[in-house]
């Protein structure tokens, strides 16, 4: 998930609205247009009922873009548990309900250090390792590799 896209699909929502105001024909549900938690919670539904896995399943949740979060002017929560819950609630409210089939950890993560601007802008001149950049609850650190060594229990 990236934390520069919307969670939701209110443009979908638009249409099904208008449909209703209207009495127009409904569009036929295509799951490949639907928002993407609900892709992620329908994912893990199968995993969980379906899965050949002994549970509680391990599963790191990253948000990527998270130097977009961290902007000054950006007003989403700064810690990647907070974010999660306020915007991608359907897949937070899943994993908070299903801790026999999950135990989760979320990070935010910046890989780049900006946007493709900010890069073309100078921000390339820093080297990779200074940019990137770990966020797990309040802390944050340059470590990437922290949500494969708490998935291989290696922390």
């Amino acid at each position: 998930m990236r934390a520069d896209v919307a969670a939701s699909n209110q443009e979908l929502l638009g249409l099904m609205a208008m449909s209703l105001a209207t009495n127009a024909n409904r569009p036929p549900f295509d799951s490949r247009k639907a928002s993407q938690q609900v892709q992620l919670v329908d994912v893990l539904q199968f995993i969980a009922t379906k899965g050949q896995i002994s549970l509680p399943l391990k599963l790191a949740v990253l948000i990527s873009a998270w130097d977009t979060v961290e902007k000054p002017a950006n007003l989403q929560p700064k810690n990647p548990d907070l974010f999660l819950t306020r915007e991608w609630p359907l897949l937070d409210q899943y994993l908070r309900a299903n801790p026999e089939s999950f135990l989760s950890k979320v990070y935010g993560v910046s890989a780049l250090g900006g946007t493709e601007e900010e890069l073309l802008e100078g921000l390339n001149k820093v080297p990779p390792q200074d940019r990137v950049k770990l966020a797990e609850g309040s802390a944050s650190s340059r470590d990437l590799t922290r949500p494969l060594r708490w998935l291989l229990g290696l922390q």
